[in-house]
């Protein structure tokens, strides 16, 4: 699910994903309500903060890492792969809320690659722009933006079903390396429709 340096979520991308979710039943997500879960999951996210910052530190921008990867474990745009030698191990990208159906993947968070390459510190109101959050923020993209490009009305009721990942909501890691928990998600933006080849160079926005 890899797109180079284009900026922003493909449509296929978000099919996917959104497929993923809505594939687990709905009565699996029952660690979303357990509360030291959450706290854990914070906790590993700050030390992918700390794999970030080395990577940062040695590279100067932030990762070309993929909104979700095919292969979590092998794919080279996977942010699991490419943090793995700055000291993140694999278990850190596992959600412990997660049901088993996500975890089986490897990888239970987004990455917002509009921010894929850019330099964090020309990135406007860093420590409000989300970088990775749970994969269960799928649901709140505004799907309603996309037309008649949005998802079937069966896969939309179905994500309608999805509970947010926390008590809290979500932890998120912001682009600039802060982790916390909010009940109100930085705003996710719907994908792109256009043609791909005439984005690829396009300018990416937050």
């Amino acid at each position: 699910m890899g797109h180079g340096n284009r900026a922003g979520m493909t449509l296929t991308e978000l099919l996917i994903v959104a497929a993923i979710v809505t594939g687990v039943p709905s009565g699996a997500y029952v660690g979303a309500k357990n509360k030291a879960l959450a706290l854990d999951c914070q906790t590993k996210l700050r030390q992918i903060s700390l794999a970030l910052m080395d990577y940062v530190f040695e590279h100067g921008r932030l990762p070309r890492a993929a909104f979700y990867p095919e292969a979590a474990d092998k794919d080279q745009d996977s942010i699991k792969v490419i943090l793995g030698p700055h000291g993140a191990s694999p278990k850190l990208f596992v959600c412990p809320s997660a049901p088993q159906g996500l975890k089986d993947k490897g990888l239970t968070f987004l990455w917002n690659d509009r921010f894929s390459g850019q330099r964090q510190e020309a990135v406007p109101d860093a420590g409000k722009k989300w970088l990775l959050v749970e994969i269960n923020a799928i649901r709140e993209i505004p799907l309603v933006e996309m037309g008649e490009n949005k998802p079937s009305d069966e896969m939309l009721a179905k994500l309608k079903q999805v509970p947010v990942a926390h008590p809290h909501g979500y932890n998120v890691l912001y682009v600039n390396g802060r982790v916390a928990s909010t009940d109100k998600l930085p705003r996710i933006e719907a994908p792109r429709t256009g043609d791909p080849e005439q984005e690829e160079g396009a300018e990416s926005k937050p």
